[in-house]
């Protein structure tokens, strides 16, 4: 089960694919590559590098926006339109490890527009923001 800041950012998976499909890097948080020394009885081994999330500055060329729950549910339309009909946004907690974020028409019914299934919230609208901008639904 995960805990913390976990819950409330993107993954990097997620928010690298959210870089490389041009989303703006405007988040509160970045994923950067941060370094740390490797010690064992008061001895400095060397050091490795390893993935953090931090406040939003320019630690590294290679950092992520780490998008909040929050900021990702500004950024994904409330609904849009496809072929005529209205896909309304719809987000569900199943478990402690599965939240579903898909477009669906009020219905009940008719098709989702599309629906994503992963473990934190942030994760499962981030992907889903991904899914839209590669559907050219969102730009």
């Amino acid at each position: 089960m995960k805990s913390g800041m976990e819950w409330q950012v993107s993954s990097l998976e997620p928010s690298k694919r959210l870089k490389e499909l041009g989303v703006k890097q405007t988040s509160l948080l970045v994923w950067y590559k941060a370094t740390r020394a490797i010690v064992k009885n008061d001895k400095t081994l060397g050091s490795e590098e390893y993935w953090t999330v931090w406040w939003n500055r320019q630690y590294t060329k290679e950092q992520y926006s780490a998008f909040t729950v929050a900021e990702l549910g500004e950024i994904l339309p409330g609904e849009f339109q496809r072929e005529g009909f209205t896909y309304h946004l719809n987000t569900w907690w199943h478990s402690p490890d599965e939240w579903q974020v898909g477009y669906c028409l009020y219905d009940g019914v008719s098709p989702w527009a599309g629906q994503v299934f992963t473990g934190t919230e942030a994760d499962a609208r981030a992907k889903m923001l991904c899914y839209l901008i590669e559907q050219g639904i969102v730009k």
